[in-house]
């Protein structure tokens, strides 16, 4: 059982289809704060790259079920621990929450206000305590700030 365990969700390389938002920046910084952190973690990221699945470190194949041969590619600066899981769906995420036990489970990632609060909701459990980390999670406006200068407005 470990007391804590992070899900870090949709932090890949790039979405070029989203152009009007700096994914490549955010994830950069998102990664570079979860490398330092030493409790396991669950990378999640649906629809991912066949070429950048088998490339990865600490690849589970047997939890992957979205390979495609054009998904999405994790951020490259990921550094893949020991403990580390790669889930590619709610349901295989919150399996690996299941096994590992831990007491706390806390999220981050792009986009905190959309896909990783999405997350949180389809896997938490009255089991253990889940929440969504400030520090590791950005949402879609701050991501989007630079290019809609008048968003407040």
């Amino acid at each position: 059982m470990y007391d804590v365990v992070v899900v870090m969700v949709h932090v890949w390389q790039d979405m070029p289809k989203l152009e009007n938002i700096r994914w490549k920046e955010f994830s950069a910084l998102i990664v570079d704060d979860a490398n330092k952190i030493s409790w396991p973690k669950i990378w999640q990221f649906d629809f991912i790259d066949k070429t950048a699945w088998l490339n990865l470190t600490a690849n589970k194949p047997d939890i992957a079920d979205k390979i495609m041969d054009q998904g999405k590619v994790p951020h490259p600066a990921i550094r893949y621990g020991y403990n580390d899981w790669i889930s590619t769906s709610d349901g295989q995420t919150a399996d690996i929450i299941k096994l590992l036990n831990p007491k706390i489970v806390m999220f981050g990632g792009l986009h905190k206000d959309l896909c990783v609060t999405g997350v949180k909701l389809a896997v938490e459990d009255d089991q253990r305590e889940y929440f969504v980390s400030d520090r590791l999670s950005y949402t879609w406006k701050q991501t989007a700030a630079a290019i809609y200068k008048d968003w407040d407005k």
